[in-house]
């Protein structure tokens, strides 16, 4: 599955990885997996940008509970929305709405005071508290394919 690239703007500069800073992609995932582990709750503060939420999708994938699944997901949060699509296997993620119609989409209330962060969202879904759009039983999908690790 190819990676959407983001269209270059108008103006500006645009940085994008060499074919080796892409080879760091596992290595920095592994990482993150293992951050996700040790985060206590957000803090007073705390920001989670789109691009965050759109690495939260990548680095809590369960490549293992998605072996031969193919389904996508829109997640709308406030004015943000981030799409997982998963084709055999293979995670494909983004700001913005799925390069095809969701199976599911998901849209989270969260209070205004709230974090948008992945705790509080997937939160939201374990507790029934979202506006489900599609094939309804993709939300257990989802929470079993894009789960943070056990800390080890």
């Amino acid at each position: 599955m190819e990676r959407q690239v983001a269209p270059a703007p108008a103006r500006g500069v645009v940085y994008a990885l060499t074919p080796v800073g892409q080879s760091l992609e596992p290595a920095l995932l592994s990482l993150a997996r293992w951050g996700a582990t040790q985060l206590g709750e957000p803090q007073k503060g705390d920001v989670v940008t789109p691009e965050g939420m759109v690495l939260n999708l990548r680095v809590v994938f369960q490549p293992a509970q998605a072996a031969g699944l193919t389904a996508s997901w829109e997640i709308h949060v406030r004015d943000v929305v981030v799409h997982a699509v998963v084709d055999d296997g293979e995670l494909l993620t983004g700001l913005g709405p799925a390069p095809v119609g969701p199976d599911l989409t998901i849209t989270v209330e969260l209070a205004d005071d709230e974090l948008a962060s992945y705790r509080a969202i997937v939160s939201s879904m374990r507790d029934g508290t979202v506006e489900l759009a599609g094939d309804r039983e993709l939300l257990g999908t989802f929470l079993r394919v894009f789960t943070v690790p056990r800390a080890a």
